[in-house]
């Protein structure tokens, strides 16, 4: 039995996946979106009725208020996300400490946060973020200076382009 054709057939599918999981994925023209469609499918397949309440972890950490997008809301890509984290006592936001997680499978896009955030005092504000249409599940984890750390949930829902 020859072996080249299932090899061939292995790394062509392997080729057509791992080119689908690349963060380079548009959606409409310009900048590279936060997370493609082919990362919203693998690491967001299903949010359950009880993911859309934001729920924080610690009640002795910092605490975490996402100001934009209002929860309620349908927005539009691109958007713009503004978290305002709240030092508990005489602590500090440990700002070193920030890791933003993408769907149920909480998919590491921190770095992909950071190169479009910008942080004012105890506020990160980070516009123009595209993302496809569909339902996102995003989850934020920060601690203070004193190492109590917090986690906050939020779930967008998104349609189309801004014109």
């Amino acid at each position: 039995m020859r072996l080249y054709p299932l090899v061939w057939r292995f790394l062509m599918t392997f080729t057509a996946v791992a080119s689908a999981l690349l963060p380079t994925g548009l959606v409409g023209a310009g900048e590279p979106a936060l997370v493609t469609e082919a990362e919203m499918r693998l690491y967001n397949p299903v949010i359950g009725p009880m993911a859309s309440q934001p729920t924080q972890s610690s009640t002795d950490g910092p605490e975490i208020l996402w100001v934009l997008p209002e929860p309620s809301h349908v927005v539009r890509s691109p958007l713009d996300i503004q978290i305002l984290v709240i030092p508990a006592g005489a602590a500090n936001v440990d700002w070193a400490s920030l890791r933003v997680y993408y769907g149920a499978l909480r998919f590491d896009i921190t770095d992909r946060i950071l190169a479009k955030a910008q942080r004012e005092d105890n506020r990160l504000v980070i516009s123009k973020i595209k993302v496809p249409s569909g339902t996102h599940r995003l989850l934020i984890q920060v601690a203070d200076t004193q190492h109590r750390q917090t986690q906050r949930e939020r779930v967008l829902r998104v349609t189309g382009l801004q014109p």
